[in-house]
């Protein structure tokens, strides 16, 4: 009977102990469920994000695209050296209009060529500067322009030069040409370095108002090489005299003659003597 109850027993403890391995077994299921369902937000994570980066990426795509069509196009005007500037009293921006302003002692420099004024502006949009001087309290005018392009200097009222195309216009210009000075009322620079001057005056003498010149209306320079001018006459003490001729040469190299009315005839007036070669 003992052993009836006995063996009664151990069946019980074997089927609770199968009954508890039972329930240990499911754990892993548990577990498998469990990883399961956050394996499937992580797979939909990842797709998620791997759409989201797909859709990301696309976007810069569509961006740069956007960028593409919508970028500032390079000016053809775009310099190909840099601008240096300084000025002693002040510089001022005018961003809206594109400009900048120097004040006292201004100085602009491009590859070779150097504009020095009392006050200068710059246009970065059309690559042209200006210079001007201006009067001090005595009214007496101070900081006159001075633009030299590596080889010449030339003093000038106001000077206005575009770095681009290399022309500019000169206003009340003196500079020194060959073993003589040219003075010019008007002058306009051109790209292939000649001068051409309006109201030219040619002379030997280095003063700011010469006691002598050749005066002539219109007159062409070729730096270091020669001046080229239309009807022109001598003035001394500023009294024109009756040395005329129909255009003058004037070759420009040092030790040279600057010869006028470089034909056999050339007439002092319309009913006077004739001249061979006249020169000064």
């Amino acid at each position: 009977m003992l052993l009836a109850v006995f063996l009664l027993s151990a069946g019980v403890v074997n089927a609770y102990a199968a009954g508890g391995n039972s329930k240990t077994n499911s754990l892993p299921s548990i577990n498998s469920q469990r990883d399961s369902s956050q394996g499937i937000p992580a797979d939909t994570t990842a797709a998620t994000d791997q759409v989201a980066h797909d859709s990301l990426k696309a976007k810069p795509d569509s961006a740069q695209t956007s960028a593409d069509t919508t970028k500032m196009p390079i000016s053809a005007d775009t310099l190909d050296a840099k601008v240096a500037y300084n000025a002693r009293d002040s510089i001022v921006y005018d961003v809206a209009n594109g400009k900048v302003y120097l004040y006292g002692k201004a100085y602009v420099q491009h590859k070779d060529i150097t504009l020095e004024a009392a006050e200068i502006e710059f246009n970065w949009n059309t690559n042209v500067v200006t210079a001007v001087g201006r009067e001090d309290s005595t009214g007496q005018m101070i900081g006159q322009p001075v633009f030299n392009d590596g080889q010449k200097q030339y003093d000038a009222r106001k000077i206005r030069y575009n770095f681009k195309t290399e022309k500019g216009k000169v206003y009340e210009v003196m500079t020194k040409e060959g073993e003589g000075y040219v003075h010019g009322n008007e002058v306009k620079k051109t790209e292939e370095d000649s001068w051409y001057i309006n109201d030219a005056k040619y002379t030997t003498c280095n003063l700011d108002h010469p006691h002598f010149y050749i005066n002539a209306k219109k007159m062409k320079i070729i730096p270091d090489k020669i001046a080229v001018s239309g009807p022109a006459n001598l003035v001394i003490q500023d009294v024109p005299t009756p040395l005329y001729v129909p255009f003058g040469i004037f070759p420009l190299q040092k030790g040279q003659k600057r010869a006028i009315g470089e034909q056999k005839r050339s007439h002092l007036t319309a009913n006077a003597t004739s001249i061979r070669g006249a020169s000064i």
